[in-house]
């Protein structure tokens, strides 16, 4: 349905069904959509993992199987991380900023190069100019490699 690549400083992306390519920095998505977000961060949320600069702002909470985790970033965002006590995998994570809220949950597991990636990952955006919600389903996983050729759509 379409294709996607994030750099440290752009996001490139095609949805095929809408006919529509997108070549924005960081501050465009910001500026046109009101998505408060860096590359370190998106990647880190994709891989289920925590992003970096986050400090934890109250203890951690557990409820059954489940621990909550509370972290501030960037001085504004907000994160929170959701675990599964028995396997300490994050399976949901919440970034909230400036009145922005990206929620995400994580299922389907695959092990890539040692590490654990959620392979579906269900996406709800919420802003002032979006409301978009979609899943995100990765195949041909490559980590920390630097692509040799141009990203085409």
């Amino acid at each position: 349905l379409g294709r996607a690549q994030l750099t440290p400083s752009r996001v490139q992306a095609y949805i095929k069904l809408a006919g529509k390519k997108y070549d924005l920095s960081y501050a465009d998505i910001k500026r046109q959509w009101g998505i408060d977000a860096d590359f370190a961060t998106l990647q880190a949320l994709l891989t289920a993992n925590c992003p970096p600069q986050c400090r934890a702002s109250k203890e951690p909470q557990r409820d059954g199987d489940e621990v909550t985790l509370w972290y501030t970033q960037a001085g504004t965002r907000q994160l929170t991380l959701k675990k599964d006590y028995a396997t300490k995998r994050i399976t949901a994570a919440t970034l909230q900023s400036n009145g922005q809220q990206i929620e995400l949950t994580y299922s389907n597991w695959a092990t890539i190069d040692g590490q654990l990636i959620p392979t579906t990952i269900n996406v709800v955006i919420k802003s002032k100019q979006l409301n978009e919600q979609t899943a995100i389903k990765l195949e041909r996983i490559t980590l920390n490699q630097k692509q040799s050729y141009p990203f085409k759509m």
